[in-house]
């Protein structure tokens, strides 16, 4: 009978370690579209201590349960008959005792023409969660291209917080600015608002506006995810400018969560 119950609880314990993260690993696939312009792209992000959902918005799990991830993305892109690859790996990692977090990231880019130009462009990240719905992060990344003469250093920050407003509803809002070292020193400054009506659907805006020389450009997109069930989604959105002879570009992807 002894046997019985420590078998038994055993198990329970095996049960509640198995099943306490609703999914450790998401992925999908991507395709985007602008003018002449085609990309199709999978990713997958492995989630290393896994993801438990709660009662928040499914899209917004990760960021709500402060998990640390490691990630990769594979990207085909043609433009207007030019081809070239994208291969990118990069993680966070959120520090249990302090909620610090750390996070990075590195690009590779190779165009199919003559002399193969590359990009390589490196991501670095410190942050911390100010509190379970607040980060604030400040990261430094650099791009090397063998097109450009000298490389472009960008410095950043951003501000991200989510509002719980009850009955799986919530809204996430963020302000970013960045300082790039390019010709046109180019000062970023934007925002994005995105409102969860339920678990399963989100909608948002997201405004940024470059300051350059000689002319500011102004980028606006709308977002929006769905889940069709909790482990299955879609995401979308659209982008333009009011940049001169700019075109619309517009993503949709695929995801499945297990």
């Amino acid at each position: 009978m002894k046997k019985a119950i420590l078998f038994g609880l055993a198990f329970s314990t095996m049960a509640a370690s198995t099943f306490a993260n609703d999914f450790v690993v998401d992925v999908g696939a991507s395709y985007l579209n602008q003018d002449e312009t085609d990309a199709i792209g999978i990713d997958g992000i492995w989630y290393i201590n896994g993801v438990d959902v709660g009662e928040s918005p499914y899209f917004e799990a990760p960021f709500l349960d402060q998990a640390s991830f490691v990630e990769g993305e594979f990207v085909s892109t043609d433009a207007d008959g030019i081809d070239a690859i994208t291969l990118s790996i990069g993680g966070r990692a959120v520090l249990p005792e302090d909620n610090w977090i750390i996070e990075g990231a590195y690009s590779y880019l190779e165009v199919d023409v003559p002399g193969d130009p590359s990009v390589d462009a490196l991501y670095v990240g410190v942050g911390k969660y100010l509190n379970d719905t607040t980060t604030f992060i400040v990261s430094y990344s650099i791009l090397d291209s063998d097109i450009l003469d000298d490389d472009i250093n960008t410095l950043a920050g951003e501000f991200r917080h989510f509002g719980r407003m009850g009955s799986g509803m919530g809204y996430a809002a963020e302000i970013f600015t960045s300082l790039s070292d390019d010709e046109a020193d180019t000062v970023q400054l934007g925002g994005a608002y995105k409102i969860y009506p339920n678990k399963q659907f989100g909608i948002g805006l997201e405004l940024a506006q470059a300051f350059t020389d000689p002319d500011d450009i102004v980028n606006y997109s709308l977002v929006a995810d769905f889940f069709f069930t909790p482990n299955f989604y879609i995401t979308a959105d659209i982008t333009d400018s009011d940049e001169d002879d700019s075109e619309v570009a517009w993503t949709i992807e695929g995801r499945l969560r297990f």
